[in-house]
C-alpha cells in the first residue's frame, strides 16, 4: 500500500487554481450506487410477496437457503478484510496490499456475492437472474468511471498496478501484504453494522415466505 496524501492534495490544489475543482468527484453513477441497489433489494421483496407460494418448503427452498447464508457470511467476512486495508482512505491512497494484491475491485466482488445471498433467499431462480444481471451491469459502470477518477488522482502509478493485476478475476500467486496496518476502529465497527444488513435482508425474506406458506 503506498501512501501518497501530500501527492493527491498537491495534485487537487493545482486542479483547483486551474478551475477542474469538480475534476476529482464522483461522478453520478457512482455517487447513487447505493440507492441503485437498495431499489433492487425492493424488486426482490415485491416478487417474493406478490408471487404465489407453496404450502410446503422444497428440497430446492432448503439448498437455497444454504447458499444464501453462505454468501452472505462470505461477502461479510470479505468486506471486513477489505476495509482493514481501505476504509478511510479512500482517494487518500492507492491500496495495492491485502486483497488490493489479487484484484482490483474485491470490496465490490464481497459486496456482490452479499448482494447475491440475499437475492438467492428469493428462493426464484429468475429473481435471481434478473438481479444478478442488473447488478452487473450497473457496478460495471461504476467501475469505470471510479478507475477514471483514480487515473487522474494516481496518474502512473495507477495505470503500473492496472497492468499487474486484473480488475475482477483474483490471482492469489500475486498476494502481498505488509506486516503492520493501521486499522480505524469506528469505520470496521460501521462496517460490521452493514455487514448484518445482508443478514437481516435474508431473514425477513425467510419470514416473508413462511407466513405466506402459514396463511396459504
Amino acid at each position: 500500500m503506498v501512501f501518497c496524501d501530500k501527492k493527491v492534495n498537491s495534485r487537487l490544489e493545482i486542479n483547483q487554481r486551474e478551475g477542474g475543482e469538480n475534476t476529482y468527484k464522483k461522478s453520478a453513477v457512482e455517487r447513487y450506487r447505493r440507492w441503485v441497489v437498495w431499489f433492487l433489494y425492493a424488486g426482490i421483496f415485491a416478487a417474493v410477496i406478490f408471487s404465489p407460494s407453496s404450502p410446503e418448503r422444497s428440497h430446492l427452498f432448503e439448498y437455497s437457503e444454504i447458499l444464501s447464508y453462505l454468501l452472505v457470511a462470505v461477502a461479510t467476512v470479505g468486506r471486513l478484510w477489505c476495509g482493514i486495508y481501505v476504509f478511510g482512505r479512500k482517494s487518500k491512497v492507492l491500496c495495492q496490499d491485502g486483497p488490493y494484491s489479487i484484484c482490483r475491485n474485491p470490496l465490490y466482488i464481497f459486496t456482490f456475492l452479499g448482494a447475491l445471498g440475499v437475492a438467492t433467499a428469493s428462493n426464484r431462480i429468475e429473481v435471481i437472474l434478473c438481479f444478478a444481471s442488473i447488478y452487473c451491469f450497473y457496478y460495471f459502470m461504476v467501475v469505470k468511471f471510479e478507475e477514471k477518477r483514480l487515473s487522474q488522482l494516481f496518474g502512473r502509478e495507477f495505470e503500473a498496478y492496472c497492468a499487474r493485476v486484473h480488475r475482477f478475476l483474483p490471482n492469489f500467486r500475486k498476494y502481498r501484504s505488509r506486516e503492520r496496518i493501521e486499522i480505524n476502529p469506528n469505520l470496521l465497527s460501521r462496517a460490521m453494522v452493514k455487514g448484518m444488513w445482508f443478514f437481516c435482508l435474508v431473514f425477513a425474506l425467510e419470514i416473508i415466505q413462511a407466513l405466506k406458506r402459514t396463511s396459504w
